[in-house]
């Protein structure tokens, strides 16, 4: 019999020692399952003392077990942005994370949507009340009081809780394993779950609240010190009815408003009274609407604010957020210049009314002019003018000028360098701009994410899979609530990276997903993006040539990217073309495709665009047009990054139809990971030489394409197949046809020892150790 036992913590010392004479009798197989406090009874602790028992100490699930457990709850497939929320709530807690879906999916925020599960709204952590009310009705009361001043005041600092409650009190949370202590930099309190925190401020009254606060706030010797710390020290002040300061109030809204907290930013930004601050509240209200995919009403609410304020400060707030907003709704490119024209006329105006601040004034809001300006040539795709006015925005060398350029110009500029082909400058570009957000103050618009997404497409193009998607992983991981507006853009992201390295059936998992949820919140405007790449991975799949559902997913995604494909920057607009011709032609294999291609790829002539025709000419050769190489051969020395010179080196091979040089080309492609154009190459070394005669260099090759592996499940990507030198194929050849080493120093006359030696080192590469096995390796 298998005897189950859940909460043996609660086991009567009778019963479980019954239960041990039961096993010790090889009755019964027991499995039973206790908190860590007070734990196993000690009668059946002292199974595992003996050995009889094996004692298991179960940890939090991580990100990736808790999408697996919502996938089989909901029953379908779950965008992996929820689950990475649910784990951060839950704190990896099973029984937490399913009270949490149920909570959410009861209320409407969580929902299913063309066999997809999305999340519309935070997660409710009162969800999970009962249980953590039972759990806190168990304790002390001194233990009850203090977990309720740290749930209230989270994080809370610890020498103040300590002084008000007693150090035993707290070691018992922390003990008990219902707090946790961290540095913040200073010692901090927290629940142990972060439902705990929700779940509980709803057992505390108003009043009991209050008086909480103030015996905390009467040992508080300073300022909240972190931007959380200060936000929730307003929102429990409005919780307790307290009044709040409209600066203060202004200020929490403005981080609530960065860190995706829309509930506490729109309500603080509600209250602030005070006429001054109200544009600067109004646009808070703007992000939350922007935050949550509703850009008409982020537009009515920046419209009548832009180009207006009493000083620099109130005249700027929100310009960038207004830019994107235009750029969401679909404004063209002349609108928003027309805009920067009319802040820049207003900066001018509000300079002369202030003299001896007239040149300060007007330096700042020139600068933000020009921010718009340069938005709107990326979205013509003026990548000349856009590098000509960014180069007008550094300080010429040798003179003093302006601070170094602002986030917003380094992602404009990797932008402009991706284009241009220059993916590992863009890189650069996009990297530095993400190491000087923690030191610019920050507006409210999304730096982060905008220069993210550019980061990550730099990496691919520089075959980086592993850098781009530990970026990826440290947006995912660090941005919370982030992830219901840009959750979407970084699942797509994820399914850019797996395309270009080839593998389709895995991208389309992604992609399927990330698109269902772009259609509803597309702040960065990759909808049309990404339903070009689910397009292409639909179209060029292994189960594209059969089946229903690949025509059908091929002909939702192109009518997703139909109904978006005018919006965003011209080189995103423009590469999902470019991946539609791609598909076009693996869904019909009728040539229609390739002629689009062409066409794509010299509507992308010149140097400003020659990373987009690099995409389309990489295309043609994937689809199979040869012709495509001598165009990709022109754009070598305009190039960078391993993934075009692989590319390049392929055509190379082309041209050279030299069996050498097809099999450097798929070392090359190896090496990235593209399983499928390495096998290509080997195909094509091994016929190169077979007409030239070299039986071994063709067995080679053959063995090489059935040895190129595809990358890992963790991405690692094992290296290349050694290729035999030339010398070395001669001898090898001789050797399997049954010559002995002094029959073949004969025939190429060269000494038995030189015939000894190559045929030593081919062993190694081949991974060998006597001549007979090379039949088996060189067989067929």
């Amino acid at each position: 019999m298998l005897l189950l036992v859940d909460d043996a913590h609660d086991l009567d010392e009778a019963t479980a020692a019954l239960i041990v004479d039961l096993v010790g009798a090889n009755w019964v197989r027991f499995v039973g399952a206790a908190r860590p406090r007070p734990g196993m009874p000690a009668a059946v602790l002292q199974l595992w003392a003996e050995g009889t028992a094996q004692r298991i100490d179960l940890g939090p699930l991580d990100w990736e077990a808790v999408h697996q457990l919502a996938e089989q709850h909901l029953g379908g497939p779950v965008l992996p942005s929820i689950s990475q929320l649910l784990r951060r709530a839950s704190g990896g807690n099973p029984l937490y994370a399913l009270q949490l879906m149920d909570a959410a999916a009861a209320t409407g925020a969580l929902f299913r949507r063309n066999g997809v599960w999305l999340l519309g709204g935070r997660l409710d952590g009162t969800g999970p009340s009962v249980a953590v009310e039972e759990q806190w009705r168990g304790l002390a009361q001194a233990e009850r009081e203090a977990l309720c001043m740290v749930a209230l005041a989270e994080p809370a600092p610890r020498e103040a809780v300590e002084e008000l409650m007693g150090h035993d009190v707290v070691d018992a949370l922390l003990d008990s394993h219902l707090a946790v202590a961290a540095y913040e930099p200073d010692p901090v309190l927290r629940p142990r779950y972060p439902v705990h925190g929700e779940a509980l401020r709803t057992l505390v009254s108003a009043s009991r609240s209050l008086e909480l606060r103030q015996r905390l706030l009467s040992r508080i010797g300073h300022e909240p010190r972190t931007a959380e710390s200060m936000m929730r020290m307003v929102a429990w002040s409005l919780e307790c009815g307290v009044e709040v300061a409209d600066k203060q109030l202004l200020s929490a809204s403005i981080e609530a408003a960065k860190m995706f907290d829309d509930e506490l930013a729109a309500r603080a930004a509600r209250l602030v009274r005070d006429p001054g601050l109200r544009k600067c509240a109004r646009t808070v209200m703007a992000r939350v609407h922007y935050n949550a995919g509703r850009y008409e009403e982020a537009a009515s609410v920046l419209k009548h604010d832009f180009g207006r304020g009493n000083d620099v400060q109130e005249l700027l707030t929100g310009t960038l957020l207004w830019g994107a907003t235009r750029t969401a709704l679909g404004d063209g490119p002349g609108e928003i210049a027309a805009d920067a024209a009319a802040l820049a006329a207003a900066g001018e105006r509000l300079a002369r009314s202030h003299p001896g601040s007239e040149a300060r004034m007007s330096r700042s809001v020139s600068r933000r002019a020009a921010e718009l300006e340069m938005l709107a040539l990326s979205l013509q795709g003026d990548y000349a003018g856009l590098g000509a006015r960014l180069d007008g925005q550094r300080p010429a060398e040798g003179r003093p000028g302006p601070a170094p350029a602002p986030s917003f110009l380094h992602a404009l500029e990797a932008e402009r360098l991706l284009a241009a082909g220059k993916a590992e400058s863009a890189a650069r570009e996009a990297a530095a701009g993400l190491d000087r957000l923690a030191d610019e103050e920050q507006d409210l618009f999304f730096h982060r994410e905008f220069l993210l997404i550019r980061y990550v497409a730099a990496l691919a193009l520089c075959g980086e899979w592993e850098t781009a998607a530990a970026a990826l992983d440290s947006y995912s991981s660090t941005s919370g609530y982030g992830l219901l507006p840009f959750g979407g853009g970084v699942l797509a992201a994820r399914g850019f990276l797996l395309l270009r390295q080839g593998r389709t059936a895995e991208a389309e998992r992604m992609l399927g997903p990330a698109l269902e949820s772009l259609k509803l919140n597309d702040p960065l405007q990759l909808c049309a993006l990404t339903a070009s790449m689910e397009f292409l991975a639909a179209a060029s799949g292994p189960d594209a040539a059969s089946g229903l559902d690949a025509a059908s997913a091929s002909a939702a995604a192109l009518e997703a990217y139909e109904s978006r494909n005018q919006l965003g920057p011209l080189y995103q607009r423009m590469l999902a073309r470019i991946l539609v011709a791609a598909g076009t032609e693996g869904l019909h294999g009728d040539g229609r495709g390739l002629a689009e291609l062409g066409r794509l790829a010299e509507e992308c002539r010149g140097p400003d665009r020659a990373g987009l025709r690099m995409q389309a000419l990489v295309l043609r050769l994937e689809c199979g047009d040869d012709e495509a190489a001598p165009g990709l051969l022109e754009l070598a020395p305009l190039l960078e990054g391993r993934w075009a010179a692989a590319w390049r080196a392929y055509a190379e091979a082309l041209r050279l139809d030299d069996g050498t040089a097809y099999a450097r080309a798929a070392a090359g492609f190896q090496e990235l990971g593209l399983a499928a154009a390495a096998t290509r190459c080997y195909d094509k070394a091994a016929t190169a030489m077979r007409r030239a005669g070299d039986k071994a260099g063709e067995r080679q090759m053959r063995r090489s394409k059935g040895a190129a592996p595809a990358p890992a499940a963790n991405g690692v990507t094992p290296g290349p197949v050694t290729v035999l030198t030339d010398r070395e194929r001669d001898i090898v050849s001789l050797a399997v046809d049954g010559l002995t080493d002094r029959e073949i120093a004969a025939t190429l006359h060269v000494s038995v020892r030189t015939v000894e030696g190559h045929l030593y080192r081919s062993y190694a590469k081949l991974g060998v150790n006597r001549r007979e096995q090379l039949q088996d390796v060189f067989r067929g």
